[in-house]
């Protein structure tokens, strides 16, 4: 009974260390053209640090309309773990200043059925400042 329990337990921590990895994986690629250093995910929390000293707002919203939306419009089914993402830190290299997209997939969700004039109206009411 023991091994059985031990058994599950540890496929269990397997899948859910591949779901993670296929977040990162996902949020990455979505994110290259813009030169990552990292992208992590802990607790249902993705972080990504971009490779610029300062993270200006017309930067997150290129990096979040062209680049991180487009790995929640995509219908593959891989990205069904992304709705389990509570919110996307978007951080400068040095992780100490950026912007917080909370609730990625219905704020991408609700972006992606929008004239592109409004779509900036939707990500910045979902939107707050970064705090370390």
């Amino acid at each position: 009974m023991s091994k059985i329990i031990t058994s599950i337990i540890s496929l269990a921590t397997l899948f859910s260390a591949s779901v993670y990895a296929n977040n990162v994986e996902i949020i990455s690629k979505s994110v290259k053209s813009w030169q990552p250093v990292s992208v992590n995910e802990q607790d249902n929390l993705i972080t990504i640090s971009i490779n610029t000293k300062q993270l200006t707002q017309d930067d997150y919203e290129r990096i979040s309309t062209i680049g991180l939306c487009s790995a929640f419009w995509n219908d593959n089914k891989d990205n069904s773990s992304l709705k389990k993402i509570k919110a996307i830190n978007l951080l400068n290299k040095y992780q100490a200043a950026g912007f917080v997209l909370e609730s990625p997939h219905s704020t991408c969700t609700k972006i992606g059925n929008v004239p592109p004039e409004k779509a900036d109206i939707i990500l910045l009411s979902n939107t707050h400042i970064y705090l370390p």
